[in-house]
């Protein structure tokens, strides 16, 4: 399980708790996901039982990445479903290429003719388009050489362009003319809006956003989307997973 939030002594006996809870599940031989604090019972969960999203998520995944496998399925699921709109994948946010490492791997994305661009400044957040709270949490992440290890993770991919630099600066520099999926993973409200206002037009109907942190609430992402969404006549799904869905259905 991986919970966070409040202080630690208080976490505990919550985890405590809520693992009693769910070993009655588990002695009834009812399913149950608890992780990425998401509890969710008595759910099918079909994407743990997909053989080959398993073996793709295993690939990629590090020591802590197990908690974030309903979150990659539901971002494989929304870069399938843009497959009927016209344009490229795009990323914001690659880190350390994890989420597109599955995808590309699962759904054969090498064999297509669509470029996957995956942005970052592979160095952290930049002071520009971040807050000071978002820098100090995630900076430190940081520390090791993020752009030759991700360059060397997609080396033998053919379609994966690797963007390195400011977004949404870079932008103007490197981008795709028209783009089917926008994954949205910056954690700085600013930067995703910045970036969403500058692909909007990019994308056609039938495109795909999805936001990784829309709906949590340890960063600041929900309100800047939310409002330029409702600017465009479109609006945000908040998912259980945290992220934000969105489909662009009319101009």
């Amino acid at each position: 399980m991986s919970f966070y939030g409040p202080p630690v002594e208080a976490l505990g006996r919550f985890v405590h708790h809520l693992g009693a809870a769910i070993n009655i599940y588990k002695e009834n031989n009812i399913a149950y996901w608890a992780g990425d604090n998401v509890v969710a019972l008595a759910r099918r969960f079909s994407f743990s039982r997909d053989q080959r999203f398993r073996a793709a998520f295993a690939k990629h995944a590090g020591p802590d990445d197990d908690s974030k496998m309903w979150r990659v399925a539901t971002y494989r699921w929304a870069i399938r479903s843009a497959f009927g709109a016209h344009g490229d994948l795009v990323e914001c946010g690659a880190f350390k290429g994890f989420y597109a490492g599955v995808a590309v791997d699962y759904l054969e994305l090498d064999r297509g003719d669509r470029t996957f661009y995956l942005y970052d400044t592979f160095e952290g957040l930049d002071a520009e388009f971040s807050s000071e709270h978002a820098r100090d949490t995630l900076n430190p992440h940081y520390a090791t050489p993020f752009y030759e290890n991700v360059v060397r993770r997609f080396a033998s991919y053919r379609h994966v362009r690797i963007v390195k630099g400011v977004v949404p600066n870079i932008l103007s520099e490197v981008a795709p003319a028209a783009v089917a999926f926008l994954h949205l993973d910056m954690n700085a409200g600013h930067a995703e809006h910045e970036a969403l206002e500058f692909f909007w037009p990019r994308i056609p109907v039938g495109g795909v956003v999805l936001s990784d942190d829309f709906g949590r609430i340890e960063h600041d992402v929900y309100d800047a989307l939310s409002v330029w969404a409702t600017h465009v006549g479109h609006a945000f799904l908040e998912l259980p997973t945290g992220q934000g869905l969105l489909f662009k259905t009319h101009v």
